[in-house]
């Protein structure tokens, strides 16, 4: 089963592109954050949770800048 957010390989590859340019043109800015995309097409971005709490919401934050999805940042923190 796929979900509905799941893309072909074929497509997801510019999307792939477009997010791994982003991350190694501003390196500083997404220290620590890694991509992955599986056989199915789907898109990880992550990071490790850091020690103190207070700073997950700016990674989140930059999770979100990485893939172009600031839009949801105020969901993303509730």
């Amino acid at each position: 089963l796929h979900s509905p957010y799941t893309l072909s390989l074929h497509d997801a590859l510019p999307i792939l592109q477009r997010v791994l340019e982003r991350r190694f043109d501003q390196a500083a800015a997404f220290d620590g954050c890694y991509i992955y995309l599986d056989t199915q097409g789907a898109l990880t971005i992550w990071h490790a949770l850091p020690a103190q709490r207070e700073a997950v919401d700016q990674i989140l934050s930059r999770l979100l800048s990485l893939a172009n999805l600031e839009a949801l940042e105020g969901f993303a923190n509730r």
